[in-house]
């Protein structure tokens, strides 16, 4: 028999789970671990994932606009047709997260004092947005759109 959310929830580890319900919106997720799970279809807009912990993971056409990431720590997290306006990467647990985004819009986020040597944003749209002391070497922005983007003492 499944789980139902809130009996997923009150893990603080989850593990090989689909999540596809609205409802995980106005569940409060901080400080949970998540080990390959797929968020799919969520409006997440403003929510806060402090201090969670995703770990090959992937969020497929989610709406994670203005989120808070503050202490979370993302390893092979994949993001696919996700929006992700808004946020700001800068406090991030560790100083090297892996993730990868692939047709995502990463408008007006911030990414600070951080290591994304390899880091792939393909196809995305990254306007307006700031990489402030990043080392970016390796990157990979093939067919991203970086309109008004600024690039600030980095490492290209």
């Amino acid at each position: 028999m499944a789980k139902t959310l809130s009996e997923l929830l009150e893990s603080d580890e989850i593990e090989d789970t689909i999540f596809d319900d609205n409802a995980l919106a106005a569940c409060d997720i901080r400080g949970k671990y998540f080990r390959d799970c797929r968020f799919q279809h969520l409006r997440l807009a403003e929510i806060s994932l402090r201090d969670c912990t995703f770990e090959d993971c992937i969020f497929e056409s989610c709406d994670l606009t203005m989120a808070t990431v503050a202490g979370a720590a993302f390893h092979e997290a994949r993001f696919r047709r996700t929006k992700l306006m808004g946020v700001d990467w800068t406090d991030v647990r560790g100083m090297i997260f892996t993730a990868t985004f692939e047709e995502c819009n990463l408008s007006h986020a911030t990414f600070a004092k951080r290591k994304l040597c390899g880091m792939v944003l393909r196809d995305c749209r990254i306007h307006e947005s700031t990489f402030l002391q990043v080392d970016l070497r390796q990157a990979v922005f093939t067919g991203s759109d970086l309109l008004g983007t600024r690039f600030l003492d980095t490492d290209l």
